[in-house]
């Protein structure tokens, strides 16, 4: 059902990060892309974009950290240890950048895989 014009609503900020996010990691528009279409905004509405890129490309980096301290943590398990149950490789994939640096200290000491995983 369309809105009447006397019932719509202006976008907040909010609105347009929500939007941005959706923009840059849904609908995969390039940002140089979306940077040519902004030229005709309120400066508000760029800096809402530009924020929300570039807060998406920290978390992208951030995860792709975490990712990459996981396949570590994992090799290293898998190597000292021999190959991981299920439930092991399950734990380390789900795991907190916390609970991998914890898991990384305690590896080289470890007798056993439980020495490592089990606080």
């Amino acid at each position: 059902m369309r809105r009447q014009n006397s019932e719509k609503r202006s976008l907040s900020l909010d609105d347009l990060a929500m939007a941005a996010t959706y923009i840059y990691s849904v609908a995969g528009i390039r940002k140089e892309v979306v940077a040519m279409s902004l030229n005709a905004f309120d400066p508000r509405v760029r800096e809402v974009f530009v924020t929300t890129a570039e807060r998406l490309r920290v978390e992208g980096r951030l995860e792709g950290r975490l990712e990459a301290q996981r396949e570590v943590v994992l090799m290293m398990l898998e190597l000292k240890f021999g190959p991981l149950a299920p439930v092991q490789s399950e734990a380390v994939r789900f795991a907190t950048g916390e609970e991998l640096d914890f898991w990384l200290h305690r590896i080289l000491d470890a007798r056993q895989i439980d020495d490592v995983l089990v606080a």
